[in-house]
């Protein structure tokens, strides 16, 4: 078993009661998912009061849960080039491309890229190998922080957990979306979203000719929040093949038009302001010109 420990945590009083799994999952760094989570447990890379638990088993207040190094050899590196926004001895942003898996069990994702792409950190704590800190949807591009140190790791995973870190994408909706956010459930929970219309411009294919780009700021970590906030609003994102109405054209094989473009926090070792940001991804211009001009091309007497 490793014995370098990742992370240590003590169960508050809002976890007494809580499954191990569920209580893991998105709170100790790099294990976004129970699915994860299960796995590390079975590799004996989680403790609790230095004892590895089933993954069912039930969490009382004041207890240490202890993330360990992984024992197992590292993945083997995915060689493939993903830029690199931002990047120090503890930390670094990459720009995820649309369809490139954060993690997980397959080979070809961002997390097995990193070694491929930056540089190794000089500190004697530094971790085997980088970790990404949070996720971001396999269709969505943008900016995702990764840690190379366990401090590094810990306090992203923080930052994330306590929505420190002020998140902001850009996307192109369906329709003439108006309004300021949406406040609506998602799966029975709290989920809050505020937007910001940046233009309507035309768009032949669209619902009733109209293309909203607006950019956006998720205040909860709910699954495919933005999505689903926009479809629920009526104005589902462009290309979104799960969350658009059947009888909506969502330009199939085009992809998905939402990216991840600001991430605003603090560094989670020097406490350094950080704001990071990418342009809006260029296909996002490239169609809202070509719709523009098709639509003046059919319809040349209207604005």
């Amino acid at each position: 078993m490793a014995d370098q420990p990742i992370s240590i945590h003590i169960v508050a009083s809002d976890g007494h009661g809580e499954r191990l799994d569920a209580w893991c999952a998105g709170r100790l760094p790099g294990l976004l998912t129970r699915n994860a989570v299960k796995k590390a447990l079975k590799r004996g890379e989680i403790t609790v009061d230095g004892v590895v638990e089933p993954s069912h088993r039930f969490l009382q207040e004041g207890q240490t849960v202890r993330q360990l190094e992984p024992s197992t050899p590292a993945p083997k590196v995915f060689p493939f080039d993903v830029p690199v926004v931002f990047e120090d001895d503890y930390v670094a942003v990459l720009h995820k491309p649309a369809g490139l898996r954060v993690n997980g069990p397959a080979w070809r994702t961002l997390e097995n890229t990193l070694p491929h792409n930056l540089a190794p950190s000089a500190l004697p704590q530094a971790l085997r190998v980088p970790r990404v800190a949070h996720r971001l949807d396999l269709p969505t591009q943008g900016l995702v922080a990764c840690a190379k140190t366990p401090e590094a790791l810990v306090g992203l995973g923080w930052a994330f957990q306590r929505r420190e870190v002020r998140k902001t994408y850009v996307a192109l909706a369906l329709g003439k979306l108006e309004g300021q956010g949406s406040e609506q459930p998602i799966d029975g929970r709290t989920a809050s979203t505020t937007w910001e219309v940046l233009s309507h411009s035309r768009c032949l294919k669209c619902p009733e000719g109209w293309l909203t780009t607006v950019r956006l700021h998720p205040h909860t970590g709910r699954r495919h929040q933005l999505r689903r906030h926009l479809a629920q609003a009526g104005h589902p994102i462009l290309g979104d093949t799960a969350y658009t109405p059947d009888d909506v054209p969502v330009l199939q094989g085009k992809g998905l038009h939402l990216a991840a473009v600001r991430l605003e926090l603090a560094h989670p070792v020097t406490g350094e302001a950080l704001d990071i940001r990418i342009d809006e991804p260029p296909k996002f211009a490239s169609f809202r010109a070509r719709e523009t001009r098709r639509w003046h091309k059919h319809h040349p007497e209207t604005p």
